[in-house]
């Protein structure tokens, strides 16, 4: 078989074409950092790529998650203290309630400070986030979880 100078030489320039298309294509690769260009660069790690991108991405939304739970509970936990010492006073002053020397009026200074510390434990029951939802409203956030009916407590 007889190769032709003319066939020889476009062997070279298509040889050549390719190796400049190469270089251009590591150059590229180079200059943006990575390796995988295009998904046809490598199709199968482009799609290992795209499933470690869903895991960071996952990985994310459960950090702020956790961040937010976090908050979340440590607003609860400062509400619950504020409801822990308004019951340590209510229980001091119905101790001091129980003394037989006091007259109607102390006790009814004791009686008025008592619904007093009783509204206030309604407001810490119905204390909200820094984004507006009820702390100890369950699933329904956006509803005060507690109100008085007929004289007691109800649970919404």
């Amino acid at each position: 078989m007889r190769i032709s100078t003319t066939g020889s030489l476009q062997g070279q320039v298509e040889a050549l074409a390719r190796l400049k298309a190469d270089l251009q294509r590591t150059q590229s690769q180079v200059s943006a950092g990575t390796k995988l260009l295009t998904v046809a660069d490598d199709p199968v790690a482009a799609a290992r790529v795209q499933d470690g991108e869903r895991w960071l991405s996952a990985a994310d939304q459960y950090q702020r998650n956790g961040e937010l739970a976090r908050s979340r509970l440590g607003l609860q936990e400062g509400a619950l203290a504020d409801a822990t010492d308004l019951l340590t006073r209510v229980r001091e002053l119905a101790v001091q309630g129980g003394n037989g020397a006091l007259d109607r009026t102390a006790r009814n200074s004791i009686a008025t400070e008592v619904r007093t510390l009783s509204e206030q434990l309604l407001q810490i029951a119905n204390r909200r986030s820094p984004s507006g939802e009820y702390l100890f409203a369950g699933n329904s956030s956006a509803t005060a979880p507690f109100a008085i009916q007929a004289g007691a407590a109800q649970y919404a």
